[in-house]
């Protein structure tokens, strides 16, 4: 870290440290050349920042992650210098530009540049809500990493700061924020409460509202339901007119069931007088949460109840100072403070030695609950190494069984198709069959007819024989030279008959041929 706030450098001095340290540095990772409300303001002027970024730029190994120009005299057009550095760099984290007087133009430009970093400070820097609320709302939407911002002792104004203010609600990573002297009053206050009470994703922690004005009862109780509804665990109202009746309000939202996460709250110059304070301290009673309380600069005095103070057992920072109390009361209050500081201190440790005796035996079970825990592990181990050999072999067996079962199928389609040509190779010598026989019957009808033929005729042969013996007899006995005619034709007729009879055999053979091919007997 490096410290150089208060030395009235200008341009050429940090033009010098940029070129002679800081383009070589690669361990220093904060650089602060200012601070808010320092006598001696370093001048570092636009053009000194131009120089200081180009040489953070040139080394590639630095780890300056926080950059503090606090009061530097910035303006305006060092919001574009910065913004274009920001553009193309992922070392830094945090910035603080804050009581310079860069107005409205230069933080619009920066601020879309900002979505890497986790810290932004951009207080007292002369710019209006309604001119830079569009950039704003934009860069609290689109980061994810900014957890602390300040924009306090800027003109934010009530109309602006609504939307500003939903925006802020839905910001996930904002832990911190800052929104002193900017001109909230009453309608910002509400419009602000009811953004942190009816967001799902806010995670506020640390809000400082001081000096806004507010006055009304009101605003009060909706700073009260910011306390009781959301996980904020600090509070800063300082310089606001609350009064009694505002704190009041406050101290009904800290008395309250469940008890609020708060544990600072801070009420400096609020015009608080004994009222307000002693519905404050009884409130506290039963609150072990809130463990700061600051009341500075109100309208206390001897007057108040001592013994409401001694009755907070959790407080542990009490500042009453700048009232009207004397001297022997804040002792006393410095000594209970301290008191339940030192019961803390102690009661923790106590605590903690009980809850080690208390764990002792616990251990001891512990011990033997883990030996067995031992055992078991081994035993399950054995156990899940033999289901891990009996699911492999059963992985195996199943693959065995499904490549057995894979080869028979396809055995069995093999044999399914061999069936199918065979049954078809069937079918067609059946069809043959049938088609052979109706062609042997065709044929033997064929036969049959030509034999029945071959055997009228052979019988008309036969009976003309007979009819030529008979009238070769008759002329045999009339005609001896017809006769002797006769004989001639009868034995010129014999051969014809003695063919005509082979003809007859070999159509009998022919056609019981035939009758045994198709298996079908004829009658003569």
């Amino acid at each position: 870290s490096l410290l150089l706030a208060g030395n009235i450098l200008g341009p050429a001095g940090v033009k010098e440290i940029a070129t002679s340290e800081l383009e070589s540095n690669e361990t220093l990772e904060h650089l602060a050349l200012g601070e808010p409300k320092r006598q001696r303001p370093n001048y570092v002027t636009t053009e000194g920042l131009q120089a200081l970024l180009l040489s953070l730029a040139r080394n590639a190994r630095r780890k300056i992650a926080s950059l503090e120009l606090s009061c530097t005299a910035l303006r305006a057009d060092a919001g574009k210098a910065l913004a274009d550095f920001l553009e193309t760099d992922s070392v830094l984290t945090s910035l603080d530009v804050s009581g310079n007087c860069f107005t409205s133009e230069g933080i619009s430009t920066l601020l879309p540049a900002c979505a890497k970093l986790k810290r932004l400070d951009i207080a007292e820097t002369s710019c209006r809500g309604e001119l830079i609320h569009a950039k704003l709302c934009d860069l609290l939407q689109k980061t994810e990493a900014l957890a602390e911002l300040s924009i306090a002792f800027n003109l934010l104004e009530p109309r602006p700061l609504r939307r500003i203010a939903r925006a802020l609600s839905s910001c996930a990573p904002l832990l911190t924020l800052n929104m002193a002297s900017t001109g909230m009053e009453t309608e910002g206050v509400i419009a602000l409460a009811d953004g942190l009470v009816n967001s799902q994703v806010s995670n506020l922690r640390d809000l400082d509202i001081s000096e806004n004005n507010i006055s009304e009862i009101e605003a009060a109780v909706h700073v009260a339901k910011i306390i009781a509804q959301t996980k904020l665990q600090s509070l800063r109202l300082n310089r606001n007119p609350l009064g009694d009746a505002g704190v009041c309000e406050l101290a009904d939202a800290l008395g309250s069931e469940p008890c609020p996460p708060l544990h600072s709250l801070e009420l400096g110059s609020c015009r608080v007088a004994h009222l307000g304070a002693s519905m404050m301290f009884m409130a506290l009673r039963e609150n072990p949460m809130l463990l700061t309380l600051r009341l500075s600069d109100n309208l206390l005095d001897d007057m108040l109840d001592i013994t409401l103070i001694e009755a907070l057992h959790h407080i542990q920072q009490l500042h009453l100072d700048s009232n009207r109390l004397s001297h022997r009361k804040l002792s006393k209050i410095a000594e209970l403070c301290a008191r339940n500081r030192h019961r803390v201190r102690t009661k923790e440790p106590r605590a903690l030695g009980k809850q080690i005796k208390s764990l002792l035996p616990q251990e001891a079970m512990l011990k033997q609950h883990k030996l067995q825990a031992a055992k078991d592990s081994a035993e399950v181990f054995v156990r899940v190494s033999a289901q891990s050999i009996a699911g492999e072999e059963l992985r195996q067996l199943r693959l065995g069984m499904m490549k057995s079962a894979k080869q028979t199928e396809q055995k069995i389609a093999t044999l399914e198709a061999t069936l199918l040509q065979r049954r078809d190779y069937l079918d067609s010598i059946k069809d043959a069959l049938a088609e052979t026989a109706r062609a042997c019957e065709i044929e033997i009808a064929e036969k049959t007819e030509v034999l029945m033929q071959k055997e009228n005729q052979l019988s008309d042969l036969q009976a003309r024989v007979t009819d030529l013996e008979a009238q070769l007899a008759r002329r045999r006995a009339q005609h001896p030279k017809l006769l002797a005619e006769i004989r001639e034709e009868i034995s010129a007729a014999l051969p014809k008959t003695e063919e005509l009879k082979a003809q007859e055999e070999e159509m009998r053979r022919e056609l019981k041929a035939l009758q045994d091919k198709s298996l079908i007997g004829f009658k003569p």
